[in-house]
């Protein structure tokens, strides 16, 4: 929750290019620790004794042709792949303006950045629990299209201010309903897509 803001800060101190090279240090490190953990632990429950290539890519193109026979049956699979694409591609152009807003607009710098990203992850962290206590009230189908509408909302409203506080609050209330998309989402594909259908499930139950 704080790693934006210290980017922020870490940008302003020392410059972009050696952030740059702190945050590729760091990306090493979890590569490290992925690579320490024993093959054995992604196949403890893999009993099938064909390892070849030539099976594993019959196997391969079998699952993937059940998988899509599935997905087709199943539209809502589909609707919720849609969604997902169409709220990725309204997103995704708020990262590269935002530094623009805060540069050109706020007057501000990367550590007005970094912490308006801290902001968005704590609501964030906030909106997740607060979908805990309240998912039983709202059916899935209505909360995919009101996390978007709520979430298109935010940065409609930031082209409106430039007090840094207001913008900090609404970076806050972005994160509370964005959060839910990223719960709600992955459940209803875990809710819709059986056991044996999913990645990684069927290849150890073979």
């Amino acid at each position: 929750m704080i790693g934006p803001a210290l980017g922020g800060f870490s940008t302003a101190l020392v410059g972009a290019p050696m952030t740059l090279l702190l945050n590729v240090i760091c990306f090493l490190m979890a590569a490290l620790l992925y690579l320490m953990i024993p093959p054995e632990a992604y196949h403890s429950s893999q009993t099938s004794s064909q390892t070849g290539a030539r099976w594993k890519w019959r196997h391969f193109l079998r699952e993937t042709k059940e998988g899509f026979t599935y997905i087709l049956s199943y539209k809502i699979l589909i609707v919720i792949a849609l969604i997902t694409l169409l709220f990725n591609f309204t997103y995704a152009p708020l990262e590269p303006m935002l530094p623009v807003f805060v540069d050109e607009i706020v007057k501000a710098g990367p550590g007005t950045l970094g912490t308006m990203w801290s902001f968005f992850a704590v609501g964030s962290f906030a909106g997740a629990i607060l979908w805990v206590r309240l998912r039983r009230k709202f059916p899935y189908s209505y909360s995919l299209g009101l996390v978007i509408l709520l979430w298109g909302l935010v940065p409609t409203s930031l082209s409106f201010h430039t007090h840094i506080l207001i913008i900090y609050a609404l970076m806050f209330l972005g994160g509370i309903v964005y959060a839910p998309f990223n719960i709600v989402s992955p459940t209803l594909r875990q809710q819709l897509v059986p056991n044996a259908m999913r990645a990684g499930y069927s290849e150890c139950m073979d």
